[in-house]
């Protein structure tokens, strides 16, 4: 009988094929939704810190101006002495004279300067204007009063009430009302410009008559005058 031929033996690991799990195809590369999710991760790990920093910001801002501007006081008005010289009063009710007023600007705040960019005056007897001027701008420093006199002349200008106000002269005195328009800044960028109304009514002024015209001066020392806002409503004065 011949010799049959010795199979050769099998070494190693047979060779799976590839139809053998057909769950095992390539259909998506290797951990792709695992890189998907850590961007999304890390986005949102991002945005969080954007999101601190900003609220950081935020809160410093507000400290500030917690710290600022609520503390922050309008400015403090008065009239420390009125002075009338050349005063005349003619049978058809016109006023003239000339005005010397000394204005007190008080700054109540610790930490700001305050810059008057504008003061509009005006004096008027009962509701008739009879003499205006406009103070010069000035630079104010914290807790500081500060007095800024002023000189300017009623020309003839008429008032409607002539009854009324040569009857008070002939007793010895005359009230006429001063208002200013003031146009103030706080020296911090953020605050803006304040537009206040000063109101300094019923000035009491005692009148002599003269040879070359009557003269007169404020009743009862310096004058409080009463502040209010942009919309009206009452500030703190002197």
């Amino acid at each position: 009988m011949a010799d049959q031929p010795t199979p050769t033996p099998v070494t190693g690991n047979p060779t799976l094929s590839t139809t053998s799990n057909p769950n095992t195809g390539a259909a998506n590369p290797p951990n792709g939704p695992q890189d998907e999710g850590m961007n999304w991760t890390n986005l949102f790990c991002l945005f969080i810190a954007l999101a601190i920093f900003i609220a950081s910001i935020c809160l410093f801002i507000y400290m500030i101006w917690v710290g600022l501007f609520l503390h922050l006081q309008h400015p403090q008005f008065g009239i420390n002495k009125v002075t009338i010289t050349n005063l005349s009063i003619s049978s058809y009710s016109q006023i003239s004279g000339d005005w010397e007023v000394e204005f007190i600007f008080r700054n109540p705040n610790t930490k700001v300067n305050l810059y008057y960019d504008q003061t509009e005056v005006d004096v008027s007897y009962m509701s008739d204007s009879i003499a205006q001027t406009i103070l010069p701008p000035f630079m104010q420093n914290t807790k500081n009063e500060t007095t800024i006199r002023a000189t300017f002349t009623s020309l003839m200008m008429y008032v409607h009430d002539g009854y009324s106000i040569k009857d008070e002269r002939s007793h010895g005195s005359i009230t006429f009302n001063l208002r200013m328009m003031v146009r103030v800044q706080a020296r911090v960028r953020w605050a803006g410009t304040w537009v206040l109304t000063v109101d300094c009514s019923k000035l009491k002024i005692a009148v002599s008559s003269g040879r070359n015209g009557g003269s007169g001066t404020l009743v009862g020392g310096s004058k409080k005058c009463t502040a209010f806002n942009a919309i009206g409503n009452e500030i703190d004065g002197i």
